[in-house]
């Protein structure tokens, strides 16, 4: 097999996370069949459904599909020989030590249950031992002990957020391979509820010959899919197939009925309890809006997100200065329209060129009386609404004039008028005024010395504003 770069990378992070189930204790893992116990490595890895596991594993190339000639039925294939080539691959050293392979054929579920093993159920399950074998502990020799022992995988600190991280990284990979073979993982879907309603239902039937008496199985609530039985808990792995089974469209209507039936136009909030971060999460539902006026008749949504980011302990005051905060950042231009139209006109930072000109045109010479009147419009304004008083220093001492002005440029799609402001100097002016400081420092008196003279200009688009 011809290993492709989406191979390597699949295969990359994988290991990553193979490695790190090989600091803890050796354990037994299966490697196909069942997801829906503790001792399968596509539980272990954290995928909780087969179709994703597989899906990942056919773009690793750790598993192809094989389809019968005589029934043109698909199944899965696990390639043994890729799975103990990408393990030495990293492992060169230290892969028998961490690392094992076996094959074992059993019924999963008597040996689950302790109850006598049936032929016809017995399925070829090929196994991988992850792990160290500390000296003088003992360890079940197959994974059919392990799990007739019930000898629980070990816990390691920090797994969850391996499996989170794997499964968010190769989820690109699996749904390419899913949408190139969609109707291989539609039957892995329907072969794997028929075969859960069959063991529910001979489960049911076992129980009933034990007791003596003929009982009906277990109906269902939700289903033609086995969503949820009465004796079981409708949990992650319920919600996914259920959601699997449904259309884009079906999928649409139920969110409609969850978000409108637990939210109305006064309170527009939506929370619920994340089972799997097992945080609680809030929803707003945000209307759309074309004119200022529809804005403002539904704009209570903004107060309730406000609230629900404030959190316990947090005061609704801190949550819209934060939220102000970064729309001030994120939208420069737009929050200083908004202040204006507000009547609190909040400017950039006037640039030293401005101020120069403020200075000029004020006949303020004096850098007492600078100092004095900064720190009137300091107090207004903000610390931070004007120049350092170094820069306007020496622009103020030997420069030319300053002169400055707006461009009204036209309207533009949104209906805004865009005002440029602007200050230029004269270049030759300032060209003779660098000049002759210039030779006044090399105390250079007679000009026919000079034999040339170089001039450089150059551009610097700053905080918002090109100077050149």
């Amino acid at each position: 097999m011809i290993v492709t770069k989406t191979m390597w990378n699949a295969r990359a992070l994988l290991m990553v996370l193979m490695s790190f189930l090989a600091t803890g204790e050796s354990c037994w893992y299966t490697m196909n069949g069942r997801a829906d116990h503790c001792h399968s490595l596509a539980r272990r890895l954290g995928f909780y459904q087969n179709e994703e596991y597989y899906a990942f594993l056919i773009a690793a190339g750790l598993a192809k599909c094989v389809e019968n000639k005589r029934t043109g039925v698909k199944k899965m294939h696990m390639l043994s020989d890729q799975w103990e080539n990408m393990i030495k691959a990293e492992n060169a050293e230290n892969a028998e030590q961490f690392f094992q392979f076996d094959t074992k054929r059993f019924d999963l579920d008597a040996v689950i249950n302790g109850e006598t093993q049936i032929n016809k159920c017995r399925f070829d399950h090929l196994a991988i031992r992850i792990g160290v074998k500390k000296a003088g502990e003992s360890y079940a020799a197959s994974v059919s002990d392990q799990i007739r022992e019930d000898i629980a995988p070990p816990n390691i600190s920090g797994l969850l957020s391996m499996q989170r991280s794997l499964c968010r990284n190769v989820r690109r990979m699996t749904y390419d391979v899913i949408v190139e073979d969609q109707d291989l993982f539609e039957t892995l879907a329907i072969e794997y509820e028929i075969n859960k309603n069959r063991r529910a239902r001979e489960r049911a039937e076992a129980k009933a010959s034990s007791l003596g008496k003929r009982q009906r199985p277990p109906s269902t609530t939700a289903t033609e899919n086995g969503v949820r039985n009465k004796e079981g808990v409708f949990g992650t792995e319920e919600a996914t197939a259920l959601l699997q089974s449904l259309s884009l469209e079906e999928r649409d209507i139920l969110l409609t009925e969850v978000v409108v039936g637990n939210t109305s136009k006064k309170d527009s909030l939506l929370q619920f309890r994340n089972v799997r971060n097992r945080t609680v999460e809030s929803y707003v539902r945000v209307p759309a809006n074309k004119t200022d006026q529809s804005f403002e008749r539904s704009a209570a949504w903004l107060d309730t997100a406000i609230k629900a980011n404030a959190g316990e302990g947090v005061s609704k005051f801190k949550s819209a200065k934060r939220t102000m905060k970064y729309l001030g950042k994120k939208f420069k231009d737009a929050s200083r329209e908004a202040l204006k139209e507000m009547k609190l006109m909040s400017p950039g930072q006037m640039n030293e060129i401005q101020m120069g000109a403020m200075w000029t045109a004020g006949d303020v010479s004096s850098k007492n009386a600078r100092r004095n009147i900064l720190k009137h419009l300091r107090h207004h304004f903000g610390k931070h609404s004007f120049a350092p008083e170094y820069k306007v220093q020496m622009l103020c001492e030997g420069h030319t004039k300053v002169t400055t002005g707006f461009i009204d440029l036209p309207k533009t799609k949104e209906g805004a008028r865009v005002r440029i402001h602007y200050s230029q100097k004269n270049i030759a002016d300032e060209l003779a005024a660098q000049l002759e400081r210039q030779l006044a420092n090399k105390k250079i008196t007679d000009p026919s010395r000079i034999k040339r003279i170089d001039t450089m200009a150059g551009g610097d688009h700053g905080e918002g504003a090109f100077i050149f």
